[in-house]
């Protein structure tokens, strides 16, 4: 049943469902499996998304938006390209904002977005996974 808990939170938050995991006390092997699995549905549900939010700013807000020098997701845009922004989107914004903003950036190349938010989703998942349980087990011995 918490197991649920923590794969609907990992859809849109990494930050609140692992630690949330190791409140309910579950084994850290189903929180990496369960929170992998949820903030890989958040990063299929970007794809969707993505592509009907990039519509609706350029339309909205005009097709220059997201060029803005001071922006700080434009500048890690420009530094490092889709690899190390897909890597750093579910850190920065969860799995379902940091796909969009993903999309938004490459001009709807959603399949590449798509592989490194994913790639990104579980290498986060596996940190803090790894960093939580190590950190209770020197705590509590």
């Amino acid at each position: 049943m918490w197991f649920l808990i923590v794969f609907l939170l990992s859809v849109l938050e990494l930050w609140i469902a692992v630690p949330l995991g190791f409140i309910f006390k579950l084994e850290p092997w189903i929180i990496f499996v369960v929170s992998s699995l949820g903030g890989l549905l958040g990063v299929y549900l970007s794809t969707f998304l993505g592509k009907k939010v990039t519509m609706l700013l350029n339309n909205f807000l005009g097709q220059n938006y997201f060029t803005q020098e001071n922006r700080l997701v434009v500048k890690i845009w420009r530094h490092g390209g889709l690899l190390i922004f897909g890597l750093l989107a579910p850190l920065m914004a969860g799995p379902l904002i940091g796909g969009i903003y993903c999309i938004i950036l490459s001009g709807g190349q959603s399949l590449k977005s798509v592989l490194w938010v994913a790639a990104g989703t579980v290498l986060t998942c596996a940190a803090m996974t790894l960093l939580i349980a190590l950190g209770i087990w020197v705590f509590t011995s």
